[in-house]
């Protein structure tokens, strides 16, 4: 992921930024790096030791901290202006205007198996914040590690001041800059008495693997945020073969105070029922009905055994839809080919989210794939439709994994930028 942050010499009266590229190693390693990607229009002239001298910023891996795992990090985007959230100034007890953080989970495979949110400092990679969100009972309890997480900024004043992420284990995690207030911890501000990052709990407990970054907006109501994620994993072999288990996408209402966080169950409305479309050129459409969520705070939709949620899900703007992938891997370790849905569902009522192919609005459309599924941020056509981007073959042709029509504007400010006058 890269973004723009202040070097540590940036002041008000003289701005300093620069550029920088973070990486985690996947099942290569535990740990990150950084390069500086501030002198870009120098690379091509610039000789190779003077790279490898000038681009390595910082590392921080499990040797200097064994709660470090395996970093599987699909970053978390922001699907209007494509910017990356986990590069970003968050709200600090010490600094007025924020400190620029670089906000990861610690992966799989730590040492003593915890879930563990990092705030490295974007500078020099130092741990300014580390929360751990759930430790193991005992050695013999399942191990867990936190997953890519997404930053919020819940107040609009510019600094990120909570966090959502999920476990290898199945749970929902928040954090947030918070101070106390009777038996609950409420979002706090700069100077405010006992204003400090915390870990306030468990948003919702799914019991499947949660292995991407959730998708987070306000909610429909306009009380609480939409927090939607997809559950499954492919990490291990066994992995390949596991054609029972059954996956998910949800979407959980988080809008209680920190102490009854936990959104129960049976507050979410099941889709477990899809009919088949027929599209045309033997591609196939799938459909389910609405949720009755009058008493309900959210909605899932159940997959079929098998199929799971591997990637980062996006929001189509002005479309009222989450877009996300689904695949079903062959079973066979030798064999790349998968099957899978391109998806999307309404995010106030949990139906379909229209996605339109060969003329028709349908929930999903069915892909064959090489690989797993993945959807990135839509753009938008001279039709000012909105096209379906995806890593397969499916994809390639002008609408070949869907469209949407924009028919709604989602709440709040998409992205602002300062006009500055002479």
């Amino acid at each position: 992921m890269v973004g723009d942050f202040e070097l540590t010499a940036s002041t008000p009266q003289a701005p300093s930024w620069g550029t920088i590229l973070v990486g985690g190693l996947g099942a290569g390693g535990r740990g990150y790096y950084a390069l500086n990607l501030s002198n870009q229009s120098n690379f091509a002239t610039s000789t190779e030791a003077t790279l490898a001298s000038s681009l390595p910023m910082w590392d921080v891996t499990s040797a200097q901290d064994g709660d470090l795992g395996y970093t599987f990090n699909e970053p978390s985007i922001n699907s209007s202006n494509g910017a990356y959230r986990q590069i970003a100034k968050v709200a600090d007890a010490t600094v007025s205007t924020g400190v620029w953080r670089v906000i990861v989970g610690n992966g799989y495979g730590s040492n003593d198996g915890k879930a563990v949110l990092f705030m490295l400092n974007a500078n020099t990679g130092a741990v300014s914040t580390k929360l751990t969100a759930h430790t193991p009972a005992n050695a013999a309890a399942p191990r867990s590690g936190l997953s890519a997480p997404t930053p919020v900024d819940v107040d609009r004043d510019g600094l990120v001041d909570t966090v959502y992420a999920g476990d290898i284990l199945g749970n929902m995690h928040k954090f947030q800059f918070s101070k106390e207030s009777g038996i609950n911890f409420v979002l706090a501000r700069h100077g405010d008495a006992g204003a400090a990052w915390r870990y306030l709990g468990v948003v919702y407990a799914a019991g499947e693997p949660i292995t991407t970054a959730p998708t987070v907006i306000p909610a429909c109501s306009g009380n609480g945020w939409s927090v939607m994620f997809g559950t499954g994993k492919l990490n291990e072999q066994d992995d390949y073969f596991d054609r029972s288990s059954v996956r998910a996408f949800y979407n959980v209402v988080d809008q209680s105070p920190s102490s009854t966080l936990t959104v129960p169950a049976s507050d979410l409305a099941a889709i477990t029922q899809f009919t088949s479309v027929e599209l045309g050129n033997d591609y196939v459409g799938r459909n389910w009905s609405a949720p009755d969520l009058s008493t309900k705070r959210g909605w899932k939709i159940v997959l079929p055994a098998g199929e799971r949620v591997l990637t980062n899900s996006t929001l189509p703007p002005d479309t009222g839809a989450v877009l996300f992938a689904s695949t079903q891997p062959t079973g066979d370790l030798c064999t790349p080919g998968n099957t899978g849905y391109i998806m999307a569902a309404d995010i106030c009522t949990g139906g379909i989210g229209n996605l339109i192919y060969a003329g028709q609005a349908v929930g999903g459309i069915a892909v064959d794939s090489d690989g797993v599924i993945k959807v990135s941020n839509t753009y938008t056509s001279s039709q000012n439709k909105q096209i379906v981007v995806c890593n397969q073959e499916h994809c390639k042709e002008l609408g070949g994994g869907g469209s949407f029509n924009p028919t709604v504007a989602p709440r709040g400010r998409y992205s602002w930028r300062e006009l500055i006058t002479k």
